[in-house]
């Protein structure tokens, strides 16, 4: 692949190789997100594969309440080219990938698999657990996950972490212990998907491609980069950078209309390298009547309504800071919170400790343009 600067910090390329990878984690995550594999493989060999590997599927399930992508964050430290690192680079040297030996422009499944499998198995967990948020000195954190390989007490440990994300123990646990197995069978399905079929199917969005990067570049015209990379997430971001690239990524079997990737605030990560990647669909957004139904049995309770009037009137706002200003309990609000998570009203995003909710206006806007459409009002 190629990539094409679109702005001053800006750039804009398709890496048709993760297709595969996104797709296989829609299966894992199942629901809706798997229609698109299910119209591209069909139900049969997505049933073949699911009893194939059993292990990769329920240990996603004890996880995905916590990082569902986190196999994607590995991108963030990589580099764009091989001439944009130098030899000398700190990130080179800790990770072993020396310019011209990997690259976002000539990645494969293959060698991303390899790259993240060569890390240590605390690396690893550190990034697909995303304990940042939760335990801020990341030297003792890597210490006590490679400690929870073997000892029971540090996974007992390791497990509090997580605990309100992770229901089963036995699940958890069985993923902290095998990380290395959900790793290659992650990428041994992704690579069973990399399938003349998929590469029929993705050879019909040339014109896509092309519409989309015009989409993008006169959106980063208009907001910038942030701006327009909130535009497509319908959120105020609380991590803000500054971010030193801008990654604009097209998608054709991400489940997702966008999806935004950046190492949180204070990491070592962030510290090193500071980028943000956004993946954008390929595929027009659809509005189901039951999806319209949902946000109006969520919107349709007093409270509900007030809650959204209040993140439109004054932006992200933590749940106490939400519960203060509705006169209501946190455990109550948390409920109401869940129900208009359900229904597509709100957004969320952890900002070191504390955990922010906004109004969703991209799904608002399509809300009452379903409506308008629907009703045939003009």
């Amino acid at each position: 692949m190629q990539w094409t600067q679109i702005s001053e910090k800006g750039y804009y390329g398709y890496m048709e190789e993760l297709e595969p990878l996104f797709g296989a984690l829609g299966l894992l995550i199942g629901d809706r997100a798997q229609e698109i594999c299910i119209k591209v493989y069909g139900t049969e060999q997505i049933s073949t594969w699911r009893a194939r590997y059993r292990f990769l599927w329920e240990a996603f399930q004890a996880i995905q309440n916590r990082n569902i992508w986190g196999v994607i964050d590995f991108l963030l430290d990589i580099p764009m080219t091989a001439q944009k690192l130098p030899p000398t680079d700190t990130m080179a040297a800790e990770h072993n990938c020396l310019p011209g030996k990997l690259a976002l422009d000539t990645l494969t499944l293959e060698s991303y698999r390899d790259y993240i499998l060569s890390l240590s198995e605390e690396e690893i967990l550190w990034v697909l657990l995303e304990p940042t948020h939760t335990f801020t000195d990341e030297a003792a954190a890597k210490e006590l996950l490679r400690q929870a390989l073997t000892d029971d007490t540090a996974l007992d440990q390791v497990y509090e972490w997580v605990a309100d994300y992770c229901p089963s123990f036995l699940g958890f646990s069985g993923f902290v212990r095998q990380n290395r197995r959900f790793v290659r069978d992650l990428f041994d399905l992704a690579l069973q998907m990399r399938s003349e079929t998929l590469r029929h199917v993705l050879s019909a969005q040339t014109n896509s491609l092309g519409q989309l990067q015009n989409e993008v570049t006169i959106g980063i015209d208009h907001l910038g980069e942030l701006g327009f990379s909130e535009s497509q997430l319908g959120k105020t971001f609380g991590n803000r950078g500054p971010f030193s690239e801008f990654l604009f990524l097209p998608t054709y079997l991400m489940p997702l209309q966008a999806c935004r990737f950046f190492h949180p605030d204070g990491s070592a990560q962030q510290a090193r390298h500071s980028r943000q990647i956004l993946f954008l669909s390929l595929r027009q957004p659809k509005r189901r009547r039951e999806d319209t139904l949902k946000s109006l049995k969520a919107a349709a309770d007093g409270t509900r309504y007030q809650i959204l009037i209040l993140l439109a009137q004054k932006g992200p706002l933590r749940g106490l800071d939400i519960a203060r200003e509705v006169s209501l309990a946190t455990s109550t609000v948390s409920h109401h919170m869940d129900q208009l998570k359900e229904g597509g009203w709100i957004t969320e995003e952890q900002v070191k400790n504390s955990k922010y909710y906004g109004l969703n206006r991209k799904n608002a806007l399509e809300f009452l343009q379903g409506i308008s459409e629907d009703l045939t009002l003009s």
